[in-house]
């Protein structure tokens, strides 16, 4: 499936991000697979579950207020 996506061109994060509309209605899972696979051969086994429990240790899963404080 993602030898498909990828001559068909890889969509953008925001059309990832679109919960699944359209075809196919898995590809964040697709995605989703093949960022973790990146995160292992780039940095590491180790990386995959460092990444998960700090994004896991998030009240939000996005930043709120998140620009400096100075």
């Amino acid at each position: 499936m993602m030898r498909a996506e990828r001559a068909r061109g890889l969509r953008s994060l925001r059309e990832v991000n679109a919960e699944g509309r359209g075809f196919p209605l898995n590809r964040d899972y697709l995605y989703g697979s093949y960022f973790f696979l990146f995160l292992a051969e780039r940095y590491g086994p180790e990386a995959i579950p460092n990444y998960v429990e700090n994004y896991s240790g998030r009240w939000f899963s996005f930043r709120v207020h998140s620009n400096p404080v100075t």
